[in-house]
């Protein structure tokens, strides 16, 4: 069974001398003498015919591939059949260059696999995630706060061909001419900083900007010259070569009018007016219409009833049994974890570095692939299919959270919202959390309320956690370990006009733990208050609150597919109201603003109380004194028919909002 495999034709034959088994598996003299033989031959001459499993060997051994070992090879095996001065310009290049430079295609470069090398990974844009030393408290990755701000610059790229639907060559062909591209323009640059020249405003261009710019000259002729693009692309090669320092200057200073022009000429959209035909006092008293009901939404993370003191108890002797193991949120890999520190060494978890990728998998855009052939996901952060590297971001501890209601009420037990008479009622509260990683889970680090629908800020507290602090995760949370040390402590007092978290002149307080920023929290609602925010079950069950009366953007605005599937609010916001949020980048801080956070969520719940309020308009109601007036039975009956009547129904009606909106309708009116 194993004759035509050979899996034992190099093992000697224990019965070498005395085995007559015509078809043995095993390796014998006459086969080690006939191997000397066929070696002492030349290429030339006649080889004997190997037969049995010696032939599949050989065979095998003759029919392997030979990887390209250099960029060189790889090149060489793409070059074209017409022969031109542009086809050859690469050999030509490579033989003037070869004492000085190196090889045309870099003497740094050599691909080692078969897919070729892989460019270090790109800080991404806010959008898409950045590397994961941004979202370190503990010096996880860079460890240097004063480099955080270099690390936000706007779209960072690496010397690695973007994607396309149809590549005209190779990655690694694209590679090899991107770096000699890129060379070619270094070097124009470096000239130009060398030799300073007062009457030309040719700007300096950075190590960024270059990288850019010879990106984008790749991917311009990969798009629109596939067929030629050997061809044309080794022209523009062979064109910078031969420019000189005027030539540049020249062509830097039109580069920068063209760039300003097409600033002044693209105006950017403005953000659309929310307008919903009520006032305030009357938004606030259609807003129950918009209430969730919160029936069976505790199989989606929303916790209605308080945890019994015998599940509290079940789960703590869980975590004991468990002994500190837990599985990491961004790895995926097992760890384990010690609260208070491992006794012997003061360790906090075990692991080692976490490498993980920042962005979670998901299918290319289509403008990016051959929507003809499959193409399996990538990662975004790094532009990596699945399985091809372990991450492109490092972080010093691994981390985890915690889900399961049970156990976030063994480290502090949910209260309901209890009733609050002081409590003003002319206003509803948007509520936005911002978490970090700590040796007992995502903590809340910092909660931000604000009034609706003017959008002031009325709390804004950061939060001290329970737990020893692994990772304040600063890319989305925005809080640095610095605001956390050298914050004021949080003595309880409250000003209802207290400025912007963006201020840099109001450092923000620190609550002594998530108690204390529970408790001034109920200080400003009651039980009765509409309490407003997106995806609410994760900032709710950061807070351990129970609240009856809650306006989720998320329900409002469902995923297509359903709960659990969310829509972000960046993209809500973006669709809905022509605004962008959670920027990062120069000018725009570190992480998101959960004050704007806050805000969005708010101005969504008003947009989508308008299109609740035109819907009943068309239904026959009217407003009256402030009070909500329903349509009369007859003229009901009369409008229900009439809507029958007509094909496609209600053309101005927002999809969206039919599968999240009057969850509860009072159809009698207030």
């Amino acid at each position: 069974m194993f004759s035509t495999l050979g899996l034992f034709s190099q093992v000697p034959c224990p019965y070498e001398r005395n085995c007559a088994l015509p078809g043995c598996l095993f390796l014998h003299g006459r086969d080690r003498a006939r191997n000397r033989d066929v070696s002492a031959h030349s290429l030339n001459d006649e080889k004997p015919t190997p037969t049995g499993r010696q032939s599949i060997i050989d065979e095998g051994t003759r029919k392997r591939r030979k990887l390209a070992t250099s960029e060189e090879d790889v090149l060489s095996t793409k070059s074209t059949s017409s022969v031109t001065p542009a086809n050859n310009l690469v050999d030509s290049l490579q033989k003037k260059e070869k004492g000085n430079a190196g090889s045309l295609l870099g003497s740094k470069s050599a691909l080692t696999t078969l897919h070729g090398a892989v460019s270090p990974p790109s800080l991404r844009s806010p959008g898409r995630g950045t590397s994961g030393s941004l979202g370190t408290s503990n010096g996880a990755s860079s460890g240097n706060r004063e480099s955080l701000a270099k690390q936000q610059a706007p779209n960072p790229e690496t010397l690695n061909p973007r994607m396309i639907p149809t590549p005209p060559a190779s990655h690694a062909v694209r590679l090899a001419i991107l770096k000699k591209l890129h060379e070619q323009l270094e070097r124009l640059n470096r000239e130009h900083v060398a030799a300073p020249d007062s009457t030309s405003s040719a700007p300096n261009l950075s190590p960024q900007d270059l990288i850019k710019m010879a990106l984008d000259e790749e991917e311009q002729t990969a798009r629109k010259n596939g067929l030629v693009y050997s061809n044309v692309i080794k022209n523009r090669i062979m064109h910078y070569k031969k420019m000189d320092l005027k030539a540049w200057r020249e062509m830097l200073v039109e580069a920068v009018k063209e760039n300003a022009r097409a600033n002044a000429g693209a105006r950017e959209k403005p953000p659309k007016e929310i307008k919903t035909g009520l006032s305030s006092p009357e938004e606030l008293a259609l807003l129950p219409r918009l209430q969730a009901n919160l029936v069976n939404l505790h199989k989606f993370g929303y916790v209605t009833s308080i945890p019994t003191e015998k599940d509290v108890t079940d789960a703590r002797e869980g975590v004991e049994l468990a002994q500190g193991w837990e599985q990491c949120d961004r790895c995926r890999n097992r760890f384990q974890v010690f609260p208070g520190r491992r006794e012997e060494d003061g360790a906090l978890t075990t692991g080692g570095p976490c490498r993980y990728h920042s962005a979670r998998p998901r299918h290319p855009d289509k403008d990016q692939r051959d929507l003809s052939k499959p193409v399996d996901r990538m990662f975004p952060c790094c532009n990596e299919p699945i399985g091809e590297t372990s991450g492109c971001s490092t972080a010093e501890t691994h981390v985890f959270k915690v889900t399961a209601v049970n156990r976030l009420a063994s480290t502090l037990q949910f209260e309901q919202t209890p009733p609050n008479e002081t409590a003003r009622t002319d206003r509803a509260v948007c509520l936005d959390c911002e978490m970090g990683y700590t040796a007992l889970g995502l903590e809340l680090i910092r909660l931000t309320a604000t009034a609706w629908p003017t959008g002031e800020v009325i709390l804004d507290l950061l939060v001290r956690p329970m737990g020893e602090v692994l990772d304040l995760n600063t890319r989305f949370s925005g809080v640095t370990t610095q605001q956390m040390t050298d914050a004021p402590t949080f003595d309880g007092t409250m000003s209802t006009s207290s400025p912007s978290s963006t201020s840099p002149d109001s450092p923000l307080s620190i609550a002594a733990s998530p108690a204390v920023a529970r408790a001034a929290l109920f200080a400003l609602i009651s039980d009765s208050t509409p309490l407003m925010g997106h995806a609410l079950e994760n900032d709710l069950n950061a807070c351990r609150i129970i609240h009856p009366a809650l306006v989720d953007s998320a329900l409002l605005f469902p995923h297509r597919r359903g709960l659990p599937f969310r829509q972000s609010l960046k993209m809500l916001v973006s669709r809905h109201l022509d605004r962008d949020i959670q920027r990062v980048g120069a000018g725009h801080g570190i992480g998101h603003d959960s004050a704007e956070d806050a805000r969005a969520a708010g101005d969504l719940v008003r947009y989508a109380l308008g299109k609740e309020w035109a819907k009943m308009r068309r239904e026959g109601w009217s407003v009256v004194d402030g009070v909500f007036m329903p349509p009369a039975p007859v003229e009901r009956k009369a409008k229900k028919q009439a809507k029958l009547q007509v094909d496609g129904g209600d053309d101005d009606s927002d999809a969206g909002l039919e599968g999240g909106m009057a969850v509860d309708p009072k159809e009698g009116g207030e």
